[in-house]
């Protein structure tokens, strides 16, 4: 059964003063959870997570990517998030019974994009003892020199499965000789009643072209959609990165290999035919 798409919207309203990014990232959080058995607030960090992963992707093209790790100190934690321009995402997060009531973390952030040959952007980010989201709002603020407003949001059964998780994030345009300009109070005065608002239909909302009483303008729509990037033939290809001790090792003593994927669970198995070919095969060169 194909996997069910979430989506990321981008736009500006209608006087062209603050770009908005709505996400939608529900499917692929409850795929998280349940690959990992993730338990109430883990996996509410996780969709947390992966909501963040998503806002931080909006600028990513062509063959680049996206990663965003979450270390925790309190509670402890380490998520990683990856995302790229066609909006395939995948995540993880350990340990599965975090706990953190409040969703509240002590740690660090870190977000990285790439390209297929070379690291474009790093960014670090201090969590001290506040929300995902406020630790994303001060990146975007550092990063970017804007003024911005940002909720992530998870909803949860009473058996901790996700309902939904997404978010939105609101930037304030710079002053500009053709479009009209706000200062920053006049951008928080104006736009701040959003964050009091529930997440999941202001995002419903942008996807409609609506903003509260006002238009949204839709410059790009994009699906989001959870997809690992393991499989047999890469698993395989890490095996010839590997020494020749090493590989006859996992021959004589295993007879054969089994790999199984940090983000998915999926585990490939080479036997030991195959596994003495591309000894072989390393051998030779």
């Amino acid at each position: 059964m194909a996997e069910q798409a979430g989506w990321l919207v981008r736009g500006v309203d209608e006087r062209q003063v603050v770009r908005l990014i709505g996400v939608d990232v529900t499917a692929a959080a409850e795929r998280v959870r349940v690959a990992h058995g993730l338990g109430r607030d883990s996996a509410a960090l996780a969709g947390e997570g992966c909501a963040a992963t998503a806002l931080l992707s909006v600028h990513v093209k062509g063959e680049e990517r996206l990663t965003l790790q979450v270390q925790g100190e309190r509670p402890r934690l380490s998520f990683m998030g990856e995302i790229d321009a066609d909006g395939h995402l995948r995540a993880r997060l350990t340990p599965s019974d975090a706990h953190s009531g409040d969703h509240k973390i002590v740690g660090m952030m870190l977000a990285v994009k790439a390209d297929a040959q070379r690291e474009l952007y790093r960014g670090v980010t201090d969590i001290p003892n506040v929300r995902l989201e406020d630790a994303l709002t001060d990146h975007f603020t550092r990063s970017s020199q804007v003024d911005c407003l940002l909720r992530l949001h998870v909803e949860q059964d009473d058996d901790g499965a996700i309902l939904w998780a997404g978010g939105f994030y609101v930037e304030r345009l710079p002053e500009h000789e053709v479009h009209q300009f706000v200062t920053g109070e006049q951008f928080r005065n104006e736009f701040s009643p959003l964050l009091a608002r529930d997440p999941s239909e202001v995002v419903i909302e942008l996807r409609a072209g609506l903003l509260s009483d006002g238009r949204f303008r839709v410059l790009d729509e994009r699906e989001v959609r959870w997809q690992c990037r393991c499989g047999q033939d890469k698993v395989e290809g890490m095996l010839y990165a590997l020494e020749v001790p090493m590989l006859r090792a996992m021959l004589d003593e295993d007879e054969g290999a089994s790999v199984q994927c940090h983000f998915c669970n999926d585990e490939y198995a080479i036997s030991a035919r195959r596994l003495a070919e591309i000894l072989a095969e390393v051998e030779g060169h």
